[in-house]
């Protein structure tokens, strides 16, 4: 009995911990995100506040590094947790993440355009849906090579809001895509800049679509770069907009209409 109620108070403060952690992650990314924009225009900055604002951008980033090794480490893909679902603007969910990757971006000298076509509002959980597409934007920079584009096209068809995105780098070998959506494996292509990747991302991606009973998946292509998918199902949408409205069906490797870069 001893055992079982030590057990029980060590999930209860892992959970805690996790909560707090998943509190902290999102306003991390912002400080580090709005530091390094600050950084790229420091031009009449004096040094010593240079320095400062170096050490912030640095500071942050291995915070969020430690934030999503601890999250990713921590979580039981087996393990369905229960959602919390409001209405969201999922046009505008996209583009406020997008937006946090922008500096990443820019280091890289990647431009990342966005297409949004008759998306609905949904009913989702939003914390964990902005984790899912915080992963796939950071995987596409950090899979990316330099000088490239990356394309963020969302629509509506068939009662699934899509998102696609698709990256500028050199594609996932066959051998690899089995592997892709499970816990700890180690693929064959690696970052483009020597950035750091955990390999627990889109497994736990996986685990947070389908607990919104959508679909994610990665497609083929004979051209260069990776595309990933995932569909969420228009169940219990509580309006329906349009955003930066573009007519076009189900997107293929670099037939991406292009409407705003970000």
């Amino acid at each position: 009995m001893v055992n079982v109620l030590k057990t029980r108070d060590e999930k209860k403060n892992l959970d805690s911990l996790k909560m707090v952690a998943h509190d902290l992650r999102n306003p991390i990314i912002s400080i580090r995100a709005f530091s390094q924009l600050i950084l790229e225009n420091s031009k009449n900055l004096e040094d010593e506040n240079k320095e400062f604002l170096e050490i912030i951008s640095q500071v942050s980033k291995n915070l969020l590094d430690l934030t999503e090794k601890f999250l990713e480490e921590t979580e039981t893909p087996q393990k369905k947790n229960k959602l919390t679902k409001q209405k969201v603007n999922f046009s505008t969910l996209v583009n406020e993440r997008t937006k946090i990757y922008k500096p990443q971006a820019d280091q890289k000298n990647i431009k990342i355009y966005e297409s949004y076509s008759n998306v609905p509002f949904l009913n989702i959980d939003k914390e964990k849906i902005a984790r899912v597409i915080d992963n796939l934007i950071s995987n596409a920079i950090k899979y990316s090579f330099k000088d490239t584009n990356i394309f963020i096209n969302v629509f509506n068809e068939g009662g699934f809001v899509n998102f696609v995105i698709k990256d500028g780098g050199s594609g996932i070998l066959l051998s690899d895509q089995p592997k892709l959506f499970k816990k700890n494996s180690k693929l064959k292509n690696k970052p483009t800049n020597g950035e750091k990747s955990h390999g627990l991302g889109l497994s736990i991606a996986k685990q947070l679509i389908e607990e919104h009973y959508g679909k994610i998946y990665y497609q083929n292509s004979e051209e260069k770069g990776s595309q990933f998918i995932f569909k969420l199902p228009i169940v219990n949408n509580l309006e329906s907009i349009e955003v930066q409205d573009a007519n076009f069906a189900l997107p293929q490797l670099g037939n991406f209409p292009i409407q705003t870069s970000v």
